[in-house]
């Protein structure tokens, strides 16, 4: 159920136990799912380093900006002469800019990073 819909979601990175085997991670979340280690206590300690470890990896996921032409709303598209083109363009765009998705197994910390984390855009944690 709910791991097989994660798995297919590809997340981004797992954030989590140390003693959690790499094997394990690439198993249930794939293998383009990069780790983020935490110890088994007071991962809240070390927070802030979690944190820019799990920015630097969320930077390279981004897609440049520079590379997707924005379509400002839908009737843009409809009265557009190349209807055609617009519509493969905001598909296209669509498949660019897909929602990222980190797995947080670290306690009560994960809380603290998830609200850490509320400013970046098309991020999901579980």
């Amino acid at each position: 159920g709910f791991l097989v819909a994660l798995h297919h979601l590809r997340p981004v990175a797992f954030v989590g136990n140390k003693h959690v085997s790499h094997d394990l991670i690439a198993s249930l979340f794939g293998q383009q799912c990069q780790r983020i280690t935490v110890d088994a206590h007071n991962s809240y300690a070390n927070l802030n380093v979690t944190q820019i470890e799990l920015l630097r990896i969320l930077r390279h996921t981004e897609i440049d900006a520079d590379t997707v032409t924005e379509v400002d709303t839908y009737s843009d598209i409809e009265n557009s002469d190349t209807e055609t083109g617009a519509q493969a363009q905001t598909e296209e765009q669509s498949e660019k800019k897909k929602n990222r998705v980190v797995v947080l197994m670290m306690g009560p910390a994960a809380i603290a990073l998830q609200y850490r984390l509320r400013e970046v855009d098309r991020l999901f944690t579980f």
